[in-house]
């Protein structure tokens, strides 16, 4: 829990949101993808998408397409910055989104567990 609370209050303020972008977010090894594909004019098609965290606290998040393709290519090399700039140039996000807003997202899956940054580690 202080390891939440810290990283919450670091990665809130402008400098933290900079410490996001520029950080090289990984896949958590504990974390699990789940994809539900339905059947859509007689072929799968992947309509839901679940990451679940299990470290620091169990939690789920359901999302887009795009945000799950983010995560999965999150690879521990690319910065937050990089994907940004990735996802503005494929037209995935809204041309108003902001980097700020990108770090937030950033933020909130290493704070549930899904993605992990070398910069805030959890303790052992």
């Amino acid at each position: 829990l202080g390891w939440l609370l810290d990283f919450e209050d670091e990665a809130r303020r402008p400098a933290g949101i900079q410490k996001l972008l520029d950080s090289a977010p990984a896949i958590s090894p504990a974390c699990e993808f789940r994809m539900l594909h339905r059947v859509v004019e007689g072929r799968f098609v992947p309509e839901e998408f679940k990451f679940e965290g299990t470290m620091p606290f169990l939690s789920m998040a359901g999302c887009p397409k795009w945000m799950a393709r983010t995560i999965c290519a999150c690879d521990g090399v690319k910065t937050g910055r990089e994907h940004f700039a990735l996802l503005k140039e494929t037209r995935e996000i809204p041309d108003e989104a902001t980097p700020e807003q990108f770090a937030r997202m950033l933020g909130a899956l290493i704070a549930n567990g899904i993605l992990e940054a070398r910069e805030w580690p959890l303790p052992d």
